[in-house]
């Protein structure tokens, strides 16, 4: 609580002609107060979204579910192979300290 923290959500598709489409927060999960999510940087196969935060002190002793949509675009379609798109998420759990006295 009261000190900012970062990291980055990065997906890279193994087919390397897909192309990723979608990298974003999910829906149903509300972003907690002052984070700040980048729009995602695609380049071909592979996604990055930069995720920063400093926890407001109302957010001390607080547990947060962060989950993250990310879908690809198939780069070559062959007779037996799949059609469209695929999605995954995946989730991510952020506990903040409680605020502390001496």
């Amino acid at each position: 609580m009261g000190q900012p923290a970062s990291f980055i959500v990065r997906v890279e598709d193994a087919a390397r002609l897909d192309t990723v489409s979608k990298l974003v927060l999910a829906d149903a999960t509300p972003a907690p107060a002052a984070m700040v999510l980048t729009k995602a940087a695609v380049t071909g196969n592979v996604a990055e979204l930069h995720v920063s935060w400093e926890p407001l002190p109302s957010s001390g002793g607080g547990s947060y579910k962060l989950c993250f949509q990310a879908a690809d675009t198939a780069g070559v379609k062959y007779e037996h192979c799949r059609l469209g798109t695929r999605e995954s998420e995946r989730c991510v759990t952020i506990d903040v300290a409680r605020c502390r006295y001496i």
